[in-house]
């Protein structure tokens, strides 16, 4: 079952209602949006209900700001997809987002923002063999509060990448691509801007992952960095000063990945 919420102009549309696309077998279809403030105040449900198909998808576009205030499922068998976007304004997203795939494949989850994107919860893309890919960007900055968590781990370790003008991800905030067997790609790219790495960042496997981060300013990485198998690598190159004096690295940090 497919739900749809259409606004039309500046107007400022805030949704209070829960919105359930689940199905028993394949997640349905939400589609929000809006040319002002679009906010999403409760719940929003398109996964499959009993695990045994795929994850639907859930749309949340508009002009304006962004705010996804509750929790969105698009999880099942495969991951679903969620796509948010605020073309010129800000996003921000407090609410818990699930496309994890149980048995196969994780989801895909892109967030971007005109000005900023602010993640405040957990986004899980985890897959049971696949990681699921998560991309966030936004034209200026890019943060994830201390509570904010990116995962898109599965047996083959996820994709997740991190890109605006400044980047920062503090204290307590969690990024994992973690994979059984190859571990996943981590990468982050301040464009205009400082990186700031201060969290706990996973990319291990059995053959190892890859952290990668870049800024035309300085970056600073004191948080936790694991990419360890072989091949395993952390890539860190700064425009400016590059600190890695308090961070904690399981293989030699370089300026390239091979």
């Amino acid at each position: 079952m497919d739900q749809r919420l259409t606004g039309c102009g500046r107007m400022r549309k805030t949704l209070y209602d829960r919105i359930d696309a689940e199905g028993p077998t394949q997640g349905g279809a939400i589609q929000l949006a809006g040319g002002g403030v679009l906010t999403a105040a409760n719940t929003l449900r398109a996964g499959s209900s009993t695990r045994r198909g795929g994850g639907g998808t859930v749309t949340a576009v508009s002009g304006g700001d962004v705010n996804l205030q509750e929790s969105i499922f698009a999880d099942g068998r495969n991951g679903g997809s969620v796509l948010i976007s605020s073309a010129t304004a800000k996003v921000r997203v407090d609410g818990f987002i699930l496309a994890a795939g149980s048995e196969s494949t994780g989801g895909t989850v892109f967030i971007t923002g005109g000005t900023s994107t602010v993640i405040a919860n957990t986004i899980d893309a985890d897959g049971g063999i696949d990681g699921g890919a998560i991309r966030i960007s936004s034209g200026e900055s890019v943060a994830l509060t201390p509570a904010g968590g990116l995962y898109a781990r599965g047996e083959n370790g996820g994709h997740i990448t991190v890109g605006a003008a400044s980047v920062t991800v503090p204290t307590g905030a969690r990024v994992l691509a973690d994979g059984d067997a190859p571990g996943g790609n981590i990468s982050f790219d301040a464009s205009a801007g400082d990186l700031v790495l201060e969290g706990d960042f996973r990319a291990r496997g059995r053959t190892g992952g890859r952290i990668e981060g870049s800024a035309t300013g300085a970056v600073v990485a004191n948080g936790d960095f694991a990419a360890r198998g072989a091949g395993g690598c952390i890539a860190l190159s700064a425009g400016s000063t590059l600190d890695i004096s308090d961070g904690l690295f399981d293989v030699p940090v370089v300026e390239m990945c091979p």
